[in-house]
């Protein structure tokens, strides 16, 4: 339809804002129309394919942590599944949703088992994976790097979900943080966030951030800008404190 269309323009030296009359002008309409229509199913089509590849992706990762030999594998592995995230390609003039790239999810979203969420568990953000719900806004989570597989129960307000998708900036710049922002982002080869600075954005999908992490071993109080994934880079965060209610006597 497309190749019909555009034969019909140059045939007729049609340009942007000239006036169609007669057949013409319903040809050229009805062939718009078969074509965006045509554009529609074949988007359709592939995201429908992008959702299977992401399942299947996501088989090979629960199968490689099952078999996983040593810390390294791990670091490498969780590298390599934040850098095959799927990118968010969504309709035409429409706004990502929350959890593409650095757009949060909202404080009420519930979450499920096997999400992988960054938890204030010990006075640390450490990488963590839900196991459990339970009511009242609990979860219990746990370490993914702990050969032990201690488990933990965590508020909702405590945990902040990663993203699903890389937003890609050639599209959606504006669902990446800026130069500037505060974020909590996992500091390489470890599974642990830290207070940061974004020192630069990614220029193309397969960009990481550049983050200049907080640290006093430095003059200036941050270390040099190192490379973290948009899946490991999350919105600055100060955990709750909960007092203990008083036993009364």
């Amino acid at each position: 339809s497309l190749s019909t269309l555009q034969e019909l323009v140059d045939k007729n030296k049609l340009s942007i804002g000239c006036k169609l009359n007669g057949a013409l002008r319903g040809r050229v309409l009805n062939l718009y129309e078969n074509a965006k229509k045509a554009c529609e199913v074949e988007a359709t089509c592939v995201r429908n394919l992008l959702e299977d590849i992401e399942k299947l992706r996501k088989r090979k990762y629960e199968f490689q942590r099952s078999n996983l030999v040593g810390r390294g594998e791990l670091m490498q592995m969780l590298s390599q599944s934040a850098r095959t995230a799927p990118l968010w390609i969504g309709p035409p003039d429409t706004h990502p949703p929350a959890l593409v790239g650095a757009i949060p999810a909202f404080v009420s979203m519930s979450l499920k088992v096997g999400m992988e969420v960054a938890a204030f568990i010990d006075g640390i953000w450490m990488l963590a994976e839900v196991t459990s719900v339970f009511a009242s806004s609990k979860y219990e989570v746990k370490d993914v790097d702990d050969e032990q597989k201690a488990k933990y129960i965590v508020r909702r307000s405590r945990m902040i979900p990663l993203p699903r998708w890389r937003a890609d900036p050639l599209r959606d710049s504006h669902a990446l943080f800026p130069v500037g922002a505060i974020v909590l982002a996992l500091y390489p080869q470890t599974t642990c966030f830290y207070k940061g600075v974004i020192d630069q954005v990614p220029v193309t999908a397969a960009d990481d951030y550049l983050v200049a992490f907080e640290d006093s071993a430095f003059p200036q109080g941050y270390s040099p800008p190192l490379p973290v994934p948009q899946r490991y880079v999350l919105t600055h965060k100060v955990p709750k404190v909960y007092k203990r209610r008083a036993i009364k006597k």
